[in-house]
């Protein structure tokens, strides 16, 4: 009925079918098990940060309160102290922690100044600590401090930063009540709830 070489034809090629088969389904489980191993090898050895060190870094604030007597507003500006940071950058990203003490604060009169330190008391408040998540470090940027924390109140708060070459220019607002900080009082004038917060860094090139 069939010729014997179509006989013949018929294991052969069925084992052609089967050996690309059995080669395919090999392949796709070598690709499987290279995946699964790089994956584990990130875990147990995950890529680190590049680790940033400050050249340089000042704090500066402003904000309002009513004149004297309770006439017209006058500007409440000042500034801080230096920025301690264990920021570093991984795949062009920066993030970290960035801490500033408000003891260092100094709006430059004294009287204010002994009154801003009573309400930094009052509230706790010793340090305000940004965790900062990654935001890419190019031109300007929309990042988050992820939790903004002062005394013992965390609030997550958006920040604008400013990126060229080394320096970096952050700015955020910052309502007092919302971290217990009285709006203090004195002869009719009273401080206003919102300020302006901005901190410049110029980081050292990596490595250096």
């Amino acid at each position: 009925m069939f010729s014997k070489d179509f006989l013949m034809f018929i294991p052969n090629y069925l084992f052609k079918v089967a050996l690309s088969i059995f080669c395919f389904f090999m392949a796709v489980a070598i690709v499987q098990y290279a995946g699964r191993a790089l994956g584990e090898a990130k875990a147990v050895h995950p890529i680190a940060a590049v680790k940033l060190k400050v050249k340089d870094s000042n704090v500066t604030f402003k904000g309002e309160a009513d004149g004297p007597m309770g006439i017209g507003t006058v500007g409440v500006p000042g500034e801080g102290g230096k920025i301690e940071t264990d920021a570093g950058i991984k795949d062009g990203k920066l993030s970290g922690m960035f801490a500033v003490e408000l003891d260092k604060f100094t709006t430059k009169e004294s009287t204010r100044d002994a009154h801003m330190k009573e309400d930094f008391k009052t509230a706790g408040a010793k340090v305000a600590v940004c965790q900062l998540e990654p935001v890419e470090m190019k031109g300007v940027q929309m990042g988050i401090c992820k939790p903004l924390k002062i005394g013992q109140i965390e609030k997550d708060t958006p920040i604008k930063l400013a990126f060229s070459g080394p320096n970096v220019t952050a700015t955020l607002d910052l309502k007092l009540k919302d971290f217990a900080i009285p709006l203090r009082k004195h002869l009719g004038a009273q401080v206003h709830n919102d300020f302006q917060i901005t901190a410049n860094l110029v980081f050292e090139a990596p490595g250096t």
